[in-house]
Protein backbone atom coordinates (compact mmCIF):
# COMPACT_ATOMS: atom_id res chain seq x y z
CA UNK A 1 0.00 0.00 0.00
CA UNK A 2 2.66 2.14 1.13
CA UNK A 3 4.36 1.74 -2.09
CA UNK A 4 1.47 2.57 -4.50
CA UNK A 5 0.90 5.25 -2.51
CA UNK A 6 4.39 6.70 -3.32
CA UNK A 7 4.43 6.06 -6.73
CA UNK A 8 2.50 8.46 -7.80
CA UNK A 9 -0.11 6.42 -9.46
CA UNK A 10 -2.48 7.45 -7.46
CA UNK A 11 -2.23 11.16 -6.20
CA UNK A 12 -3.58 12.53 -2.91
CA UNK A 13 -4.26 8.96 -1.46
CA UNK A 14 -4.24 8.49 1.83
CA UNK A 15 -4.70 5.21 3.91
CA UNK A 16 -4.86 4.04 7.68
CA UNK A 17 -3.70 0.62 9.41
CA UNK A 18 -5.11 -0.24 12.13
CA UNK A 19 -6.07 -3.44 14.56
CA UNK A 20 -10.04 -4.04 14.90
CA UNK A 21 -8.98 -5.97 18.19
CA UNK A 22 -7.05 -3.01 19.67
CA UNK A 23 -10.05 -1.10 19.45
CA UNK A 24 -12.83 -3.55 20.67
CA UNK A 25 -10.40 -4.22 23.68
CA UNK A 26 -10.40 -0.97 24.56
CA UNK A 27 -14.01 -0.12 23.93
CA UNK A 28 -14.76 -3.55 26.03
CA UNK A 29 -12.55 -2.19 29.34
CA UNK A 30 -13.25 1.78 28.04
CA UNK A 31 -17.10 1.54 26.76
CA UNK A 32 -17.99 5.19 28.51
CA UNK A 33 -15.30 6.67 25.93
CA UNK A 34 -17.56 5.73 22.87
CA UNK A 35 -21.34 6.02 24.49
CA UNK A 36 -21.77 2.29 24.83
CA UNK A 37 -23.22 0.80 28.39
CA UNK A 38 -23.53 -2.99 27.37
CA UNK A 39 -20.00 -4.71 26.71
CA UNK A 40 -20.71 -7.97 28.32
CA UNK A 41 -23.74 -9.25 26.40
CA UNK A 42 -24.74 -9.46 22.61
CA UNK A 43 -28.17 -7.76 21.42
CA UNK A 44 -29.57 -10.29 19.31
CA UNK A 45 -29.74 -13.98 20.22
CA UNK A 46 -30.06 -15.75 23.67
CA UNK A 47 -28.23 -18.17 25.97
CA UNK A 48 -25.46 -17.22 28.32
CA UNK A 49 -23.95 -13.51 27.48
CA UNK A 50 -27.19 -13.85 25.18
CA UNK A 51 -24.55 -15.05 22.87
CA UNK A 52 -25.34 -18.65 22.23
CA UNK A 53 -28.46 -18.54 20.30
CA UNK A 54 -28.70 -17.47 16.79
CA UNK A 55 -30.28 -14.11 15.19
CA UNK A 56 -33.71 -15.48 14.15
CA UNK A 57 -34.25 -18.36 15.51
CA UNK A 58 -36.99 -19.50 18.09
CA UNK A 59 -36.86 -17.40 21.59
CA UNK A 60 -34.22 -15.29 19.89
CA UNK A 61 -34.04 -11.79 21.25
CA UNK A 62 -33.22 -8.15 19.92
CA UNK A 63 -31.80 -5.36 22.02
CA UNK A 64 -34.22 -1.60 22.19
CA UNK A 65 -30.91 0.31 22.17
CA UNK A 66 -28.60 -1.02 19.10
CA UNK A 67 -26.01 1.95 19.82
CA UNK A 68 -25.56 0.86 23.30
CA UNK A 69 -24.35 -2.33 22.33
CA UNK A 70 -20.54 -3.00 21.64
CA UNK A 71 -21.50 -6.80 19.94
CA UNK A 72 -24.35 -7.88 17.81
CA UNK A 73 -24.18 -11.60 18.44
CA UNK A 74 -21.49 -13.54 19.75
CA UNK A 75 -19.08 -12.51 17.14
CA UNK A 76 -19.95 -9.19 15.31
CA UNK A 77 -19.71 -5.70 16.62
CA UNK A 78 -23.10 -3.54 16.51
CA UNK A 79 -23.15 -0.82 13.48
CA UNK A 80 -22.45 1.75 15.79
CA UNK A 81 -19.17 -0.51 16.88
CA UNK A 82 -18.06 -0.62 13.06
CA UNK A 83 -18.23 3.17 13.04
CA UNK A 84 -16.81 3.98 16.08
CA UNK A 85 -14.15 1.49 15.12
CA UNK A 86 -13.47 2.81 11.48
CA UNK A 87 -13.65 6.11 12.87
CA UNK A 88 -10.71 5.80 15.50
CA UNK A 89 -8.67 4.17 12.84
CA UNK A 90 -9.22 6.67 10.43
CA UNK A 91 -8.29 9.95 12.61
CA UNK A 92 -5.50 7.90 14.83
CA UNK A 93 -2.33 10.16 14.80
CA UNK A 94 0.34 8.82 13.10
Amino acid sequence: MARLAGSGALPGMRYSVGSSYNVVSYLTVNPAAAGFKVVNSACCCGGRLNAQVGCGAPNSTYCGNRNRYLFWDGVHGTQATSRKGAAAIYFAPL
